[in-house]
């Protein structure tokens, strides 16, 4: 009678140690999945993060490339009508024509050179001497404007020279991986 109680009592408790063990075993491996979990998905989050931050970048380079261009073009267009202006009188209406069409050109000079200015920020190092080069014929165009070159040049000249340097830093902008949108 012992014996077959001993017996029982022997099942029960290897059982019991069985269940108990296989117990603390799955709540082991579950604490062990929840945190390789959590880790995943933190991870996860901060790549998606990342993305999201690169992304915005590049909106906001995109951005402010595309309003220099539009500053550096209305400059062009302004300095090779001053130029016309000056080449012929009979491309003004009135005595007033070249002074009016002289203060647009600084107003355009101001935004172009603005709209570079914040835009050097946003570019990469390696695009900061096509953004130099780019500074620099828009001042030689104010220039050309103001009547301070004597150089002659037509006003087709001016505004190649100022599209080839926009192209130039397009072009930088995207080899370094800034996408286009």
């Amino acid at each position: 009678m012992f014996a077959a109680a001993t017996d029982t009592a022997l099942v029960a408790l290897i059982t019991g140690a069985s269940a108990v063990l296989a117990a603390f075993t799955g709540a082991g491996w579950s604490v062990v999945t929840e945190r390789a979990k959590a880790k995943h998905a933190r991870r996860a989050a901060e790549e998606q993060r990342d993305v999201e931050r690169r992304d915005a970048r590049a909106r906001e380079t995109w951005d402010a490339y595309y309003k220099t261009q539009a500053a550096v073009l209305g400059l062009g267009l302004s300095v090779g009508i001053s130029l016309d202006m000056r080449a012929s009188s009979n491309a003004r209406l009135d005595g007033e024509d070249l002074p009016t069409q002289l203060r647009l050109v600084r107003a355009e000079y101001l935004a172009a050179t603005v709209a570079i200015e914040r835009l050097w920020p946003l570019c990469p190092p390696s695009s900061h001497d096509n953004l130099r080069m780019l500074s620099d014929e828009v001042s030689t165009a104010f220039g050309y404007a103001r009547g301070v070159s004597q150089q002659q040049v037509t006003a087709t000249e001016v505004e190649k020279a100022l599209q080839e340097r926009l192209r130039a830093l397009g072009d930088d902008l995207s080899r370094d991986g800034h996408l286009r949108e």
